[in-house]
């Protein structure tokens, strides 16, 4: 796995709202796996998003953008580390608009902030929870937050 986007990067046309992991080229396309127990409270929007209110009493809400499949639905109650869809680079002109990857942002309420959301209060520990939800169903291996940022593990 790769880190190849932060929140708050300066892009062509936007600020960056989330973060970007790439997985190995050369692999089955992985399946994303939700990073905390919770409901799943829409899907779409065009980018083939999860959207997902945390079941941990922190009125946060987990966004995962650019599958190429999905396999939950609005109203479905999900667990840390259950499948949620497969790795995609579905944007708003089609399932290739962007080379596969997982964006994945944490807003601190179930309203989107803006067209690509807030970042509102993202933790600093998501990356590492995702790898850790990864880890818990078998792949991937031990990751530290302090050593992630644009490395492959």
């Amino acid at each position: 796995m790769k880190l190849t986007g932060m929140p708050g990067e300066q892009r062509s046309d936007h600020v960056h709202q989330g973060m970007d992991i790439v997985f190995e080229p050369d692999s089955p396309k992985p399946e994303i796996l939700s990073i905390c127990d919770g409901t799943v409270v829409d899907t779409g929007w065009g980018l083939n998003a999860v959207m997902v209110n945390a079941a941990n009493g922190t009125n946060r809400t987990i966004v995962y953008m650019h599958m190429s499949q999905l396999f939950v639905k609005p109203g479905d109650t999900i667990q840390r580390g259950q499948p949620i869809g497969i790795i995609g680079g579905m944007g708003k002109n089609g399932p290739n608009t962007y080379d596969e990857h997982l964006h994945i942002e944490v807003w601190s309420a179930p309203n989107r902030g803006g067209s690509y959301g807030s970042i509102g209060d993202l933790y600093p520990g998501i990356f590492q929870d995702y790898c850790a939800a990864y880890m818990k169903m078998g792949k991937g291996s031990e990751l530290r937050y302090s050593d992630f940022t644009n490395k492959t593990y």
